[in-house]
């Protein structure tokens, strides 16, 4: 989740099969993290279906051992890979992300970015107001076109979510808010920059749409 962090602050989107992911999260959970860049604990990750087995991070030598020791050739796997895991997992907290899932989804469903920020606004909930502030300080062309592509990837299968995420890193790339992004937060870290366009309104529906053309060498998949 650091990494989404990080990837809106520059100007960019979540890649690396993150559209896949992030479309298929309950409660509009996906859409809230992508264009917030909001951390998440694994409580969230384990109430949200992003886990299926919580372990700390210190035992993984102990789980790779039981692991290699353990055929998994039979007719259930799964059952299996719980049984060897089973004693290695840790009780997980509550989620304040789960709790807070249903003014999530009410405003986080909306299909423009636009509307997304207006239901923030006017939401009656004290939490989920502050995301609205988050949002405004990314970039625009990011903020439209990470929305247009969880929205695309809904009906995608995960190769074409990576053959999607492709074109996209190479039209970024071509673009200002990218280079732009890294220099306010990597070079002079001034955390001040300035995007081109600065506002939604000066991000067209025919720019946006640029950014799913396909390209010169698309990715071969095969």
């Amino acid at each position: 989740m650091i990494l989404l962090c990080l990837k809106q602050g520059l100007g960019f989107f979540p890649d690396v099969g993150t559209t896949w992911y992030l479309a298929r999260l309950p409660h509009c959970l996906g859409v809230y993290l992508a264009l917030t860049g909001a951390r998440i604990n694994l409580s969230d990750c384990v109430m949200f279906g992003l886990i299926d087995y919580p372990v700390k991070h210190d035992i993984f030598p102990e789980i790779i051992y039981a692991l290699a020791d353990t055929s998994l050739m039979g007719d259930e796997p799964r059952n299996m890979l719980t049984e060897v895991l089973q004693p290695f997992m840790q009780p997980v907290g509550s989620s304040e992300l789960w709790s807070h899932r249903m003014e999530i989804e009410a405003c986080f469903k909306q299909k423009t970015i636009e509307d997304i920020l207006h239901a923030l606004k006017n939401s009656s909930s004290f939490w989920i107001k502050n995301a609205e502030k988050i949002i405004r300080t990314k970039s625009p062309t990011s903020l439209k076109v990470t929305l247009h592509a969880l929205q695309e990837a809904e009906n995608l299968d995960f190769d074409e979510c990576i053959e999607m995420e492709f074109r996209l890193c190479n039209h970024f790339l071509e673009g200002h808010d990218f280079f732009e992004g890294v220099r306010a937060l990597l070079i002079d870290k001034d955390q001040k920059p300035h995007w081109k366009p600065d506002s939604l309104d000066g991000v067209t529906q025919r720019e946006l749409k640029k950014y799913f053309q396909p390209i010169e060498d698309e990715l071969p998949l095969t």
